[in-house]
């Protein structure tokens, strides 16, 4: 659980300490006030990177030396992590030292939705690749060896193409051993996702019916294992070589989001997308909490495309969370719903309703 959260040069925001409650957080204020600003530092502190930017300096204030996120966790063992850039480049610890990355990400595992992640349902496969990453991360931080682990061996890989080396085994190899167990992962994680989420849809009142997910990997002879996965590699090299790219591979993996007998984003309205990404979101924590971890939930314009009657239905469904920080720019919202604490931020500054 996050117990404090302290800002200093950080976007809009004021330079100061806040301390979210636990259960649920409801943070009202205006356009521009700040709010998706707040859920941005507290991504950033717990995962070391941006929902908004792949540019940590865009995070400092203008003309500022730079800034500094840090959170206290709490829980069994008190945990102090903290991101920081300025001149001298990015900086970030756990408890005052600069260890495994993987280290940090376990000190405070979320689950979060911004209005990006609508790119789910409408962007390219990288968007969903990345969704699948992310929830294994969450779910078992050492996930990212093996996701490095490939990541190498694709650039190894690509290397090899750009030097136009006429013999590629070795390198498919490498690539198949590494991308056999990524996309065994991924089959894994998308299985139990769909799962969960088929529990949380029939647990609500949110009507939504069936959504099937139908992971696509690349080759299509990869969940077969290395040979299979080598064998397929091996087949592309003349192709491969000749147009100098890899083609194929765990970096090519795409996941279809199916709803009414076709994909969320041609069937499904602005509206219906959003609870079914929060659904998601929901799924994907209940995994988590599966493992013994509770996930904090960041949820910024909560009720963005969303009638009152449907932000009362979601609003019943993220309640179970051990720990929410949600946000909204409409006080006719933020009046209605019932939480464990209210926050206005107004002009930088948290205030408690």
């Amino acid at each position: 659980m996050l117990t404090t959260l302290t800002l200093r040069g950080f976007r809009n925001l004021a330079d100061q300490s806040w301390s979210p409650v636990e259960g649920t957080n409801l943070v009202f204020g205006l356009n521009g006030s700040g709010k998706s600003s707040l859920l941005e530092s507290v991504y950033l502190a717990a995962t070391t990177r941006s929902f908004r930017t792949t540019r940590l300096e865009e995070c400092g204030q203008l003309e500022g030396p730079g800034f500094h996120v840090a959170a206290d966790v709490g829980g069994d063992e008190r945990v102090h992590i903290e991101v920081g850039q300025d001149s001298a480049g990015k900086r970030r610890a756990v408890n005052g030292k600069s260890g495994p990355i993987g280290e940090h990400l376990a000190a405070l595992p979320l689950v979060s939705w911004t209005h990006r992640d609508l790119e789910i349902f409408l962007g390219p496969p990288v968007v969903r690749r990345r969704m699948l990453d992310r929830g294994m991360l969450v779910e078992r931080p050492a996930s990212l060896g093996l996701i490095s682990e490939y990541r190498r061996a694709l650039g190894a890989k690509r290397a090899a193409l750009d030097h136009q080396t006429s013999v590629l085994g070795e390198w498919n190899r490498l690539l198949a051993r590494a991308g056999a167990a990524l996309v065994d992962r991924r089959a894994r994680w998308v299985e139990r996702l769909e799962r969960s989420l088929e529990t949380v849809i029939e647990d609500s009142e949110l009507d939504l019916g069936k959504v099937e997910l139908r992971y696509r990997p690349s080759p299509k002879d990869a969940l077969a294992g290395e040979e299979g996965m080598f064998e397929a590699l091996e087949k592309l090299t003349s192709s491969e070589i000749r147009r100098g790219i890899a083609l194929a591979g765990p970096h090519r993996d795409d996941l279809e989001i199916l709803w009414r007998h076709g994909s969320v984003g041609r069937m499904a309205s602005a509206g219906e997308r959003k609870l079914l990404g929060l659904a998601l979101v929901v799924a994907q924590a209940r995994l988590v909490a599966e493992r013994g971890v509770a996930p904090l939930f960041l949820i910024d314009d909560l009720d963005a495309e969303l009638d009152l009657g449907r932000v009362d239905e979601i609003w019943k469904v993220l309640g179970e969370a051990p720990q929410l920080i949600a946000a909204s720019s409409r006080k006719d919202v933020a009046n209605r719903l019932e939480a464990t604490a209210k926050w206005n931020l107004d002009q930088g500054i948290l205030t408690r309703s």
